[in-house]
């Protein structure tokens, strides 16, 4: 016998999954929430518990960021006969100390170096070498080398997956193209800017009135499409709450400010932001043209990231002690420079680890140097997988436990590199 009940939950739950689905296409260009099939979404307040908790922010530097253009041995041979024109002379570089030499592009960084709250990782990398940007890209963000269980998710989506608490922002990635917070099991929200995301009107009904509407048909429905565009209405409304957090310094007017702006909001309105994965706003994949240490535009590039990140540290005043920044990239540059006076795509590069529990003032991981008997055909070997820098990041910059690790990072046993305190 056919149960009544049950034919109507079935449509119920399908009239509720269309309309929630409909509420999802209507919302602006860029703003997503991504909701499993078994999470149900909630709206948990932070309050005190935002004040507690680390946050990690993960700017991603898309293109094959050139380590060697940043960070470098001072009076090295191998190097300056491989980079005659585009190498930073000993003379103009910052000195870190330890045969170590930082782009003077870089010197809005210098303070935090000096006040340990900055290491720098070199020879860094993936442990594939396809020298492919979509490849790559996918590989390192995804994280989960060597099975197709996890293919899907990104290493943040995962990382969010093992925190204890819920809240509706726990994970927000900012102009981000990568798959590093997608396709988790917990809400996490997607938006272009914090300005652009807001809940739309329909003909009739206010923004806030189908904002109800949309909550209300998720609450009574168990569909999959509802709990999703219930997720994106609580985040949503949390990040239009947000858009009057003010900054206390004045920005660049670089993209990359303007997303660091973003994520500073979301820091200090303590939303309950756990993860901000953002995508650096330029091309480091520079075959031709890096330029010299005073004009082209790798000194752009870097001059960029060094003062939008001063910035943005300048900004979250107090809550800095709880932010974690960490770089990463889809792979370095070779060693040698082409004919065209920049690099193609190689194998190790940096990253760069900043915040107020970093163990900062320090190079770090093994390089192996640039001798030719050193090289990988041609490029800097990779000596520290990046997984075990983004493990610290998680275990002493997040607080996730570290048997979290195993599953954020499946089939990986992470060394210690001693970047964080």
């Amino acid at each position: 016998m056919t149960n009544p009940r049950g034919q109507y939950a079935s449509r119920r739950d399908f009239i509720g999954g269309s309309l929630a689905a409909g509420a999802l296409l209507s919302l602006p260009s860029g703003v997503r929430a991504a909701v499993g099939p078994r999470t149900q979404a909630t709206v948990a307040p932070a309050g005190d518990l935002a004040a507690q908790t680390g946050v990690v922010v993960h700017l991603f530097l898309r293109g094959g960021f050139d380590g060697l253009s940043a960070i470098f041995p001072l009076g090295d041979a191998d190097l300056r006969a491989a980079r005659p024109v585009i190498t930073v002379p000993d003379a103009a570089a910052l000195n870190l100390g330890n045969g170590w030499g930082l782009h003077p592009a870089l010197a809005p960084l210098v303070p935090y170096w000096n006040a340990g709250e900055l290491a720098i990782v070199v020879g860094v990398g993936a442990t594939t070498h396809t020298r492919s940007h979509f490849d790559e890209t996918n590989a390192v963000t995804r994280a989960s080398f060597g099975g197709s269980t996890l293919s899907r998710t990104g290493w943040i989506a995962r990382a969010t997956d093992e925190l204890t608490e819920r809240a509706s922002l726990q994970s927000v990635s900012i102009a981000s193209s990568t798959l590093a917070s997608r396709n988790g099991t917990k809400p996490s929200l997607s938006v272009g800017r914090l300005s652009n995301t807001r809940f739309p009107s329909v003909t009739g009904l206010s923004s806030v009135t189908f904002a109800d509407f949309v909550r209300e048909v998720g609450r009574s429905s168990g569909s999959s499409w509802a709990a999703r565009a219930t997720a994106t209405t609580d985040a949503v409304r949390l990040v239009e709450g947000l858009r009057t957090v003010e900054p206390a310094v004045t920005y660049p007017t670089t993209d990359t400010a303007a997303r660091l702006r973003d994520a500073a909001a979301l820091i200090k309105g303590d939303a309950g932001v756990r993860f901000v994965d953002l995508d650096f706003a330029g091309d480091w994949d520079l075959h031709a043209g890096i330029g010299t240490v005073d004009a082209g535009t790798m000194r752009g590039l870097l001059t960029d990231l060094a003062v939008s990140l001063a910035i943005f540290r300048a900004d979250l005043g107090a809550h800095w002690s709880r932010v974690t920044v960490v770089t990463s990239t889809e792979f370095g540059r070779r060693v040698r420079e082409n004919a065209s006076q920049g690099a193609d795509h190689g194998w190790a590069s940096a990253m760069f680890v900043l915040g107020g529990a970093v163990k900062g003032g320090r190079v770090l991981g093994a390089f192996p140097g640039l001798a030719p008997s050193q090289l990988a055909d041609g490029d800097v070997r990779v000596t520290t997988d990046y997984r075990s820098v983004l493990a610290e990041v998680l275990t002493r910059g997040a607080g996730l436990p570290g048997a979290s690790i195993g599953r954020v990072f499946p089939r990986f046993s992470p060394v210690s590199v001693d970047a964080m305190r």
